[in-house]
């Protein structure tokens, strides 16, 4: 069997990299057509295009990345004229991070109702459609009447072999560091964690960390400095090949926190990094949360929005090692056996058998 994994992708991007690797170990050929991302979309076309057609009759069925909605009338006309086909990974739709997370387009604007035809176009369109959670299938339902057999659940996972647990070096001053890293998106929530830094400043065993750039950055820096707090530090991005060094360093994780819609239906890759890594997480309290692990068992949860509730629940980690302790050891074990690219990989193989 071989697959074109088709679009314009970064190869050290997690969601991309773990299905490769997972189709690989279950003797599924991977044959890329890959485009730069900072490039314009009529230039990655003519990559695509030369690219794709030297392997267009050697390849069984083209599978869209995430991110490449913009694409798609390259990938559907190509799916149609060698009768090869089209599965779109869905990952994150456009239309809804414009309209309802970043604000940046209102529902009823010309750029929106585009991305939602040519959304709704693509998933028609194409033979397998692939989510990241079961509450993101219902949402392409609800919102693109999306066939719901067309909708498959494949969470994002984590690669293990680059993020795996690395003894934790105890802090000279004997603080417990809780880290968050990732974009500063508006789906993650980092004003609630400057918030909750703030709630817990009068702990001096406690540190934050917040690392990486994006929209809300600016915003956190802005609130931290009016609180003028001395337990909160803001670091750049570092590489993805660097990233596992410095989560290791982390006693509790973040994941994401805010209220948005995006939110409730996404776990964020940093969710199966850290806990892989064997670190204990706190998450808000959501229906993609609840699909992928057990509250409590797995990792700690908190009401999304709730700056209080999530600086409390911090808290109880920190005063309680062994709770720690059991919800890092059971959340890697469950992570490691469900969402690594082995298992991930199997389940993606088996769609394409159905489509074939």
């Amino acid at each position: 069997m071989k697959v074109c994994y088709f679009g314009a992708y970064r190869h050290d991007y997690p969601r991309n990299q773990i299905l490769r690797l997972g189709l690989a170990e279950h003797g599924v050929q991977v044959l890329e057509c890959q485009a730069p991302v900072q490039w314009r979309t009529w230039r990655r076309a003519i990559v695509l295009l030369k690219k794709f057609l030297p392997i267009a009759k050697s390849v069984d069925v083209i599978l869209l990345a995430e991110f490449c909605q913009s694409l798609g009338w390259l990938a559907t006309t190509l799916s149609r004229l060698y009768q090869k086909p089209l599965i779109s990974d869905m990952l994150v739709s456009l239309y809804d991070s414009a309209v309802f997370v970043r604000n940046t387009a209102r529902a009823e604007s010309g750029t929106a109702q585009r991305l939602f035809r040519m959304e709704s176009a693509l998933i028609a369109q194409s033979a397998a459609v692939l989510v990241d959670s079961p509450a993101h299938a219902e949402f392409f339902v609800a919102e693109m009447s999306a066939n719901p057999n067309k909708l498959h659940v494949i969470p994002l996972g984590v690669n293990d072999t680059h993020f795996r647990a690395q003894a934790k070096a105890e802090k000279q001053d004997g603080s417990l560091w809780v880290q968050y890293y990732g974009s500063y998106n508006p789906a993650h929530g980092v004003l609630q964690m400057v918030e909750a830094a703030h709630l817990l400043r009068n702990l001096p065993s406690l540190k934050f960390q917040m690392i990486g750039k994006g929209q809300d950055r600016p915003f956190a820096e802005k609130l931290a400095k009016e609180y003028q707090l001395k337990n909160l530090q803001f670091l750049e991005p570092v590489p993805y090949a660097d990233l596992p060094s410095l989560a290791a360093q982390a006693d509790i994780a973040l994941g994401e926190f805010a209220t948005t819609s995006q939110s409730n239906r996404c776990v964020a890759n940093k969710v199966y990094q850290n806990m892989a890594m064997g670190t204990a997480l706190i998450n808000g309290d959501t229906p993609a949360i609840r699909a992928m692990y057990t509250p409590w068992q797995h990792l700690a949860v908190c009401p999304l929005g709730d700056a209080r509730a999530l600086a409390d629940t911090i808290r109880q980690l920190a005063e309680n090692p062994s709770l720690r302790s059991s919800l890092a050891q059971a959340g890697q074990a469950h992570t490691l056996a469900n969402y690594t690219p082995r298992p991930l990989g199997a389940r993606l193989r088996d769609i394409i058998q159905q489509v074939l």
